[in-house]
């Protein structure tokens, strides 16, 4: 059986460890913890893991770059 370090599966996906590690934290790839707090991969949990980027709502529209008129202030009138 072959295991992975975080950072072989990490390149693997085009991510950080850092990255990485908080996804498995957050359950998107399980990961095998030794005596020594340290994190091994397995094949099977690669192939498994569910690391697509996570997609996010859309880009906000740019301001125009034309100035916006000042906003004039009513006068008070009298009855």
């Amino acid at each position: 059986m072959k295991l992975y370090t975080p950072g072989e599966v990490a390149a693997m996906f085009g991510m950080t460890p850092d990255a990485l590690k908080s996804r498995r934290k957050r359950g998107q790839i399980e990961g095998i913890v030794l005596a020594d707090n340290s994190v091994v991969y397995t094949q099977e949990q690669v192939d498994n893991a569910d690391l697509s980027q996570r997609k996010r709502g859309p880009k906000p529209k740019a301001k125009s770059a034309e100035p916006t008129k000042p906003v004039r202030k009513r006068k008070k009138q009298t009855a």
